[in-house]
């Protein structure tokens, strides 16, 4: 027998069984965290203070939000492309 049609499904959030937290925040959880607005969320990211969402999710990574957010913006983060720069650097680096 299928739910009712008025029954909202949510989607599993995947949680980190050791702490007990979600790998994965939405716009309001990083503007909780880090004691902002959620408006100021867009600006820190577009002035890269924090890292980019997810790519293709409007999703950001709970580590990559912890990291920027400890001042360690010398890490890699999977969510955070390359600039032009970068990718030149990266390239042409003796």
């Amino acid at each position: 027998m299928s739910p009712p049609r008025d029954t909202v499904r949510t989607p599993a959030i995947r949680m980190d069984a050791q702490a007990g937290e979600q790998l994965v925040l939405t716009r309001s959880e990083v503007a909780k965290i880090c004691s902002i607005s959620v408006q100021t969320v867009g600006v820190w990211v577009r002035k890269s203070i924090l890292p980019r969402p997810i790519a293709g999710t409007r999703r950001w990574s709970r580590e990559a939000v912890k990291r920027r957010l400890a001042g360690d913006a010398g890490a890699p983060f999977t969510n955070d492309p390359l600039s032009p720069f970068d990718e030149w650097k990266r390239g042409n680096a003796h």
